[in-house]
């Protein structure tokens, strides 16, 4: 399947979903105009990659590579995005509950106590494993 890459704005996050690396981030501000457009193509990506046979056999290979790494680099989001960031961790949880080896990274900066604790809630809402990353 091929990468899906967004290009980040000045009030929209950069996405880059990379299945060849089971690398997928989110980084940057998440205040975009049309929420709902951006996080949507996000998310239908996701959804079909991970019903793909792809995404079954490298994650429940156990190989080494085989674990989906979801990072959060968020300088701010918007309640809107979170909604969106909330919908994108619960088809994770889905397919971490179905037996694929999934971890999330949450950055957050220094002195961001906001951020940290916005991946905290996030974290306790899906059974999924997180790790926090202070930058």
């Amino acid at each position: 399947m091929n990468p899906l890459i967004v290009k980040s704005t000045e009030y929209s996050p950069k996405v880059t979903f990379n299945p060849e690396e089971s690398k997928f981030e989110i980084a940057g501000e998440s205040r975009p105009e049309n929420a709902g457009k951006l996080y949507g193509i996000a998310m239908e990506w996701l959804k079909e990659y991970l019903s793909s046979d792809e995404a079954e056999k490298k994650t429940k290979s156990g190989a080494k590579g085989s674990q989906l790494l979801f990072e959060f680099n968020l300088m701010y989001f918007n309640t809107v995005s979170a909604k969106y960031i909330l919908e994108i961790l619960r088809l994770l949880h889905f397919s971490y509950s179905k037996g694929f080896d999934i971890k999330v990274q949450w950055h957050y900066k220094v002195k961001d106590e906001d951020m940290k604790e916005s991946g905290e809630e996030f974290s306790r809402l899906v059974n999924i494993p997180f790790e926090f990353i202070q930058d």
